[in-house]
């Protein structure tokens, strides 16, 4: 509990709704322009941030500015040198590469999430406090709202990825990158669920619906184990479509004695609950091997936290001979760490908690898309991107995909990651 409020806490701080990267390049010149030498220049010639920071709706009135040289982090991309640009009397920063390219600004005082600006020496693009334009989503306006519209379902999730970059952010949006790792489907709650709770919503007697366990951590490991077998080549783990009858009375005997004392679960033993036989389900072998893991961890295949997740993980492969395939909880992630992840091949867990769409969940990331607009002004270029990542949601079987600019409508936000 003492971690996830620290991360609660940290991510109210450092995320932000959107990565909006301002860039500029010269009238007349097609070569490389250092990141240091456009410092210099708009040092020198420092009414251009004034008349930028007029454009992008605020008041600046900006006099000197002084220089520290900086590695960019761009996640997409190689790193880069860079400047920060430090204005006056606290009056904010700039954060620039070659090309006159801005990662980030702030007209205000300093935002940046270091202890000392004075010892930054790298800079990461995707944790900027960018100076949002008029038209952009605030942080607070996101965290109390859930985009449905025709790319969406009624609860918010995201079904047609450019149909929905159309609709929630204008037809300005391309495609700039895309990394994906697999098209393989997922595995569901649902389907994988022994014990179902049902409930009387009208009160006549009978079953109006049904909830699954609640086992989102469980799905999306064995999604995750699914692609190291089959796209990573981890074969000797247990087969994940090769199934057997999965009797709970057998095989998880403890937990399921005592979900018989309870009186409103479907239990699916081949016996008759509420005047419905429940037959025995098939699972695979990869799923019996996660689930019992699961149980193991935690007693229950439901309710893990992304921590018991991460052992559930290691401790099925170690099972099979993976002694080193170690995997870490990254809490705190940003964009770079999608990308740097994805761009090596590593699929992973994300760990959300009170999102607005997904609630308190897991899903297995298997890619991303980035899109971006380009915003004309004067000699700059205004680049604004959007982040999907590419998904399984334990909801679905299919592809789905998860806003991660809007990563603010989660109070926290883990992965976890191969080491």
């Amino acid at each position: 509990m003492k971690k996830i409020i620290v991360l609660v806490l940290l991510c109210l701080v450092t995320l932000v709704p959107s990565n909006v990267i301002f860039a500029a390049t010269p009238n007349e010149s097609s070569s490389t322009i250092s990141a240091s030498k456009g410092a210099k220049y708009i040092c020198e010639n420092i009414d251009y941030v004034n008349e930028l920071a007029i454009y992008l709706g605020h008041e600046a009135n900006i006099e000197t500015c002084s220089i520290q040289k900086i590695t960019l982090i761009m996640g997409f991309s190689q790193d880069e040198e860079g400047a920060l640009l430090l204005f006056d009397h606290n009056k904010g920063y700039l954060v620039l590469g070659a090309n006159y390219n801005i990662y980030d600004i702030s007209f205000e005082s300093f935002a940046l999430d270091y202890e000392e600006i004075s010892d930054i020496d790298s800079y990461d693009i995707s944790r900027g406090y960018s100076s949002l334009n008029e038209n952009s989503i605030s942080f607070e306006d996101e965290l109390n709202s859930v985009v449905i519209n025709d790319a969406t379902t009624i609860d918010g999730v995201v079904l047609y990825r450019d149909l929905y970059i159309d609709q929630e952010y204008g037809g300005q949006y391309f495609l700039y990158k895309a990394v994906l790792l697999t098209g393989r489907s997922g595995f569901t709650q649902g389907a994988l669920s022994v014990y179902e709770e049902v409930f009387d919503t009208d009160g006549d007697g009978t079953v109006d619906a049904a909830a699954s366990e609640g086992n989102c951590a469980t799905i999306s490991a064995v999604n995750y184990l699914t692609f190291l077998r089959y796209e990573k080549n981890y074969s000797a783990l247990p087969y994940a479509y090769t199934t057997f009858a999965y009797n709970p009375a057998i095989y998880e005997s403890s937990l399921y004695y005592e979900m018989r004392q309870e009186d409103n679960y479907w239990i699916y033993d081949g016996n008759v609950y509420f005047g419905e036989i429940k037959p025995i389900k098939q699972f695979s072998y990869l799923y019996h091997e996660t689930r019992q893991e699961a149980i193991s961890v935690n007693d229950y295949p439901w309710g893990l936290t992304v921590w018991e997740t991460r052992d559930v993980v290691n401790n099925v492969l170690s099972n099979y001979g993976y002694t080193n395939a170690h995997h870490s909880v990254i809490e705190l992630p940003t964009s770079t760490t999608i990308t740097n992840n994805i761009n090596v091949g590593n699929g992973f867990i994300m760990s959300l908690l009170a999102d607005n769409v997904y609630g308190t969940h897991e899903v297995f990331v298997t890619g991303y898309y980035i899109y971006q607009w380009v915003q004309k002004f004067l000699f700059f270029n205004i680049n604004h991107y959007v982040y999907l990542l590419d998904i399984r949601d334990g909801w679905n079987s299919g592809i789905r995909y998860y806003d991660f600019s809007l990563s603010g409508r989660a109070l926290a936000i883990a992965f976890i990651t191969k080491d």
